[in-house]
């Protein structure tokens, strides 16, 4: 049989080609979901709706995460649990925490072995 009598012109595929369509579809999602949690900062910035909420609750807020760089030796513990790398490192080696994108989850604040991270009011920050 030639290829213009197999062709569907109706839906616009080879007729036996609709019977591999979800085979196909679920090979992609499976592919996408094995790559959107992959990693855990890919998985909290862009499917994981919890960041979206709190985000838009801290912004009117007077509290968020800190780095007190007077305390802060440069160790780098609170950037190895950090879930979404919002951790920074200063020119001096102390760290910086980019507010934005921070999950308050206090993993950071736990890590920090001297205490120079903590949830404190915006205007007590140096």
């Amino acid at each position: 049989m030639d290829c213009i009598g197999r062709f569907d012109f109706d839906n616009g595929l080879p007729e036996d080609q609709w019977n591999q369509l979800p085979v196909f579809l679920i090979v992609t999602l499976i592919g996408a979901g094995v790559f959107i949690m992959w990693e855990e900062e890919t998985f909290h910035k862009y499917v994981c709706p919890y960041e979206l909420i709190l985000s838009i609750a801290s912004r009117p807020s007077q509290f968020r995460m800190s780095v007190n760089k007077s305390k802060c030796t440069g160790c780098g513990a609170c950037q190895e649990v950090c879930p979404n790398n919002t951790i920074i490192t200063l020119d001096s080696d102390a760290r910086e925490i980019e507010s934005e994108e921070c999950l308050t989850c206090f993993r950071c604040g736990d890590a920090c072995s001297v205490g120079a991270i903590g949830y404190r009011n915006t205007g007590d920050i140096e």
